[in-house]
């Protein structure tokens, strides 16, 4: 029995047992025929509300001239809105607001055309909205912002505005944008930095990395390249610096963290790298690490195998207090080598026709390890959210095409590939820790079948209280959705087309604590209601609370305190209107005790 014993834990410490620590909470399919979630070139973007922790912001990219649907059939997807489509143009940003339950509190098309309303890109840490917008007609900025005329050529008809609306709707502040903004991203202070790209000769910043504008002529145009830059703004629109980053440069993705820009761009200049750093010689790709009190480089170094003619892609860059860490794919047919991965890597040798690979390195600019991933098939890297970070833990997706070998681990949410032919795709996602061993790998769906225009993709996008959510496209019947959602079934047309998908897993240990933790007793009633209604409980006694309402995109429409009483009666018929609302209670620390779905009718 001992020597059983033995040989037991000898095999456990040499096979770790991987389990999949995670319940789907809701899967939902979201828009018509031809829409794109996550997908390629930043179509899809997920972003929340930190006043609102369970719900998830969606916007996507539905595409016209495809299908054959008529207008009446793309207003099917409008919910507490009167933003109807506009198939007018070749496409529309579709909008969604999801709650915890997987069900639109708000779904609304915004069109290319539309001048009142702007593309949302996130929410600031007091939950105020930053948006973009580009339309034919002229505007008025505000004063004291970044630019207060609008800078680019008079001969343009197009005008490009930045700006940003309170909680409760109302204009903060709004600034003309120059040429091309591609990203936007914030710091714990509010303050957002603008990458684009630009032929203003007059934007840069004395002392930054560099303050002047390289003028290389394109032969063909005989007008100077783009000049690739990068803005810090104020929370206020006040611009505190601006440096360009090089000419013809094309930048991959650029991250925030601790007081740190890092940005990933081709590796088209030969003075990329400084000294120290993981790879001095040039190659397709580089990662440069940019102080944000003055905008000046830290360090720069390329990223990819020198030997290579092109087959090594890197795609998406995530930082933490972990590491930095970007992925890739390798296309195998250019004569690869196992470049990226280190010894005692989860995959030393890239395999199939393609292979991501996943590198960490440490803030000196010095890889720590690096590994490949996915099937013996070919796998693609269209997703725009394909890599996230938590506290401890690396979460990735993928697909892959053909018949494959299976990838899912025992015990994995779902085990079986579900593609069986040679031309469908199936999706799946993984988690690995900080060193690189992975934990689990899932498929999610059923297979998707070849589609025009598209292909079928698959992002993820955790957050700190246990939950992750999937959002992608897909033509799948099966394994998507669940009961009770907003779109349980595919929508019409999807045979030869994709459609979006949102899923949310919870993590099993903090399941019953993410909305209700320990107010268990709080109640509301009646809802649904006709504005008048109770909140009651013995948490309302313990302490004076707050009691706030927002509507479906998020702005606060109602707000009240709360004296120490187990009952309190609202009177708001009238004031509130026929719609869904978000209603949170939270103490006076201002930590949510808990959030519920109100219907006003």
């Amino acid at each position: 029995m001992k020597i059983i014993l033995f040989f037991f834990f000898v095999l456990s410490s040499l096979y770790p047992a991987q389990s999949f620590d995670y319940q789907r909470t809701y899967g939902t399919y979201y828009g018509p025929a031809v829409t794109e979630l996550g997908g390629p070139d930043h179509m899809g973007y997920v972003f929340f509300n930190p006043s609102l922790p369970n719900t998830i912001y969606i916007n996507g990219t539905v595409y016209f001239g495809q299908t054959t649907l008529t207008d009446t059939q793309y207003n099917q997807y409008i919910v507490n809105s009167t933003n109807y489509v506009d198939s007018s143009t070749s496409y529309n940003t579709l909008h969604g607001v999801f709650n915890s339950t997987g069900n639109a509190l708000l779904s609304e098309y915004v069109s290319p055309n539309d001048s009142s309303d702007g593309y949302q890109w996130a929410f600031d840490g007091s939950g105020n909205g930053i948006y973009t917008k580009k339309y034919n007609a002229a505007d008025v900025a505000g004063s004291n912002v970044w630019f207060t005329s609008n800078p680019n050529s008079a001969s343009s008809t197009e005008t490009k505005m930045l700006y940003k609306k309170g909680s409760n709707g109302t204009l903060l502040w709004k600034s003309f944008l120059p040429d091309n903004v591609e990203r936007i991203v914030q710091d714990d202070s509010g303050n957002i930095y603008v990458q684009g790209s630009t032929q203003l000769q007059n934007m840069g910043t004395s002392g930054t990395f560099q303050p002047n504008y390289t003028v290389d002529i394109d032969p063909t145009t005989n007008l100077p390249y783009h000049n690739v830059f990068i803005a810090k703004l104020s929370s206020a629109g006040q611009l505190q610096w601006t440096t360009y980053f090089h000419s013809r440069q094309s930048v991959v993705d650029i991250a925030y963290y601790n007081n740190h820009l890092y940005i990933m761009s081709d590796g088209s200049n030969s003075q990329m790298a400084t000294p120290g750093t993981w790879q001095p010689t040039p190659t397709n790709f580089a990662l440069t690490k940019m102080d944000t009190a003055a905008g000046n480089r830290v360090w720069g170094t390329y990223i990819g195998d020198p030997s290579s003619t092109g087959g090594d892609v890197p795609t998406i860059l995530k930082v933490n207090a972990t590491g930095i860490y970007f992925l890739g794919i390798q296309f195998l047919f250019t004569g690869a080598t196992g470049y990226f991965a280190t010894p005692g890597a989860f995959k030393a040798t890239p395999t199939g026709d393609t292979d991501y690979f996943l590198v960490k390195m440490d803030e000196t600019g010095n890889r720590v390890w690096g590994t490949y991933f996915g099937s013996n098939g070919y796998d693609h890297a269209l997703a725009h959210g394909q890599l996230a970070l938590t506290e401890n833990s690396i979460f990735i997706t993928g697909a892959s095409y053909g018949q494959t070998n299976n990838i899912a681990t025992p015990g994995a949410y779902q085990e079986t590939n579900p593609v069986s032919t040679s031309n469908g795709t199936a999706l799946y996602f993984a988690k690995f820790d900080t060193s690189g061993n992975q934990q689990w790998c899932s498929y999610y769906g059923g297979s998707n079948s070849p589609a025009n225009l598209s292909v079928p993709v698959i992002s993820v996008y955790p957050r700190g209280n246990g939950q992750f959510y999937l959002v992608g496209a897909t033509n799948a019947s099966t394994g998507i959705s669940t009961a009770g959602t907003y779109q349980p079934q595919l929508p019409l047309q999807t045979t030869n087309f994709y459609t979006g998908f949102i899923a949310r897993f919870d993590d099993r240990s903090e399941l019953g604590t993410n909305e209700v933790t320990d107010s268990k007793d709080l109640q509301l009633f009646d809802n649904p209601n006709n504005g008048n209604f109770s909140l009651q409980g013995d948490l309302l006694e313990k302490e004076n609370c707050k009691m706030q309402i927002f509507d479906a995109s998020g702005r606060m429409v109602y707000q009240q305190n709360i004296s120490k009483q187990k009952k309190i009666n609202f009177e708001l018929t009238g004031f509130l209107i026929s719609a869904s609302y978000i209603l949170k209670v939270s103490d006076s620390k201002n930590e949510i005790l808990k959030s519920f779905t109100m219907i006003v009718r």
